[in-house]
């Protein structure tokens, strides 16, 4: 299970995605002043990685501080 969260100040143009290998996997347009995705992501053990992006497509900032900016990543199996 892997989260990317981060709080804006203005929602007009932006747009945050979790990356597996490289290539696009799941994303999440702005609607509110806290902007998240969620996606459970099937990783090999081995070769696979995760990179989170957020796009700012407007004159306003994302917060930089490391309270307001999460990247999480939990691993869920069978029992």
């Amino acid at each position: 299970l892997i989260r990317l969260a981060t709080a804006i100040t203005n929602t007009n143009g932006t747009q945050m995605a979790i990356y597996r290998n490289g290539g696009f996997y799941s994303g999440q347009n702005s609607s509110s002043d806290w902007l998240e995705a969620v996606s459970m992501v099937y990783l090999n053990g081995s070769t696979d990685y995760v990179e989170g992006y957020v796009w700012n497509g407007s004159a306003f900032s994302v917060y930089q501080n490391t309270a307001l900016v999460q990247f999480m990543g939990v691993m869920v199996r069978a029992a």
